[in-house]
């Protein structure tokens, strides 16, 4: 929710700051609201994935580690892919699906905006899962 807020916070003053250049967007544009209300639907499943992961590894720094890791340093390594299967894994990496959340133009190489929620709702849930079977073992 805090996310959304600023999110169209953030629209509004740079609507305000770019109303005389080429670029200027209004809130009634084609896609504008989706793609805000997805920046608070992506940030949100990033802060609940963090916090599953952390406690899946029952470290602070592990959980912010392997978050940084998913988001910023396995969509790298997809280069080292051959070419077919980089086609067809990257776009369900949580980092270019939540990406697809927000995106105001849909390319052929990412999935819809729908596809993209749920796809990071599933890693995010997947994440959930591993957390509450390891405190449950754990902690039991």
């Amino acid at each position: 929710m805090v996310g959304a807020v600023g999110a169209f916070a953030a629209f509004l003053i740079a609507s305000g700051l770019l109303s005389d250049a080429s670029i200027e967007m209004s809130i009634s544009d084609s896609g504008v609201v989706r793609s805000l209300l997805g920046v608070g639907a992506y940030l949100g499943l990033v802060g609940v994935a963090g916090v599953a992961l952390g406690a899946l590894l029952r470290s602070t720094a592990g959980g912010i580690s392997a978050l940084v890791g998913t988001f910023m340093l396995v969509p790298g390594l997809m280069s080292l892919l051959p070419e077919s299967w980089r086609e067809d894994l990257t776009r369900y990496l949580s980092s270019n699906a939540g990406e697809s959340i927000f995106a105001l133009q849909h390319d052929a190489g990412i999935l819809s905006a729908r596809a993209g929620l749920l796809v990071l709702a599933g890693w995010t849930a997947l994440a959930l899962g591993g957390a509450a079977y390891r405190m449950r073992r754990s902690d039991a």
